[in-house]
C-alpha cells in the first residue's frame, strides 16, 4: 500500500511540473494562478484520466491500429489535457498566442 501511494505522489508530482513547464514554455497554454484550487483540480484530474486512458488506448491501439502503440503516451496526454482544459474550474486554457 505505500509503494502504491509513492507512485501516486510521484504521478501526481510530474503531472504538476509537466502543465507548469508546459505554462512557462507554450505560448497560449495559460495556468490561471490566482485560482490555486482549480490547478490541483486539474492535476488530480489529468493523473487519473491519464493513467487510466493509456492502458486503455494501447489495448485499443494493440487490437486496431499497432503503428501507434509507440504514440500512446502522446496521445493520452492529448485526450487528457482536452477534457482537463473543459472543465471549467481548473484554470487552465489552451488559446491563441498573444501577439
Amino acid at each position: 500500500m505505500i509503494i502504491f501511494l509513492i507512485r501516486a505522489l510521484i504521478f501526481l508530482v510530474s503531472a504538476a511540473l509537466g502543465l507548469i513547464v508546459a505554462d512557462l514554455l507554450l505560448p497560449g497554454f495559460l495556468i490561471d494562478w490566482r485560482n490555486w484550487w482549480g490547478f490541483a483540480l486539474a492535476i488530480v484530474i489529468f493523473a487519473v484520466l491519464q493513467s487510466i486512458l493509456t492502458p486503455w488506448i494501447a489495448s485499443v491501439a494493440r487490437r486496431n491500429a499497432p503503428a501507434l502503440l509507440g504514440g500512446i503516451g502522446i496521445i493520452s496526454t492529448l485526450v487528457a489535457l482536452v477534457v482537463v482544459v473543459l472543465i471549467p474550474g481548473a484554470g487552465i486554457t489552451i488559446g491563441q498566442p498573444f501577439s
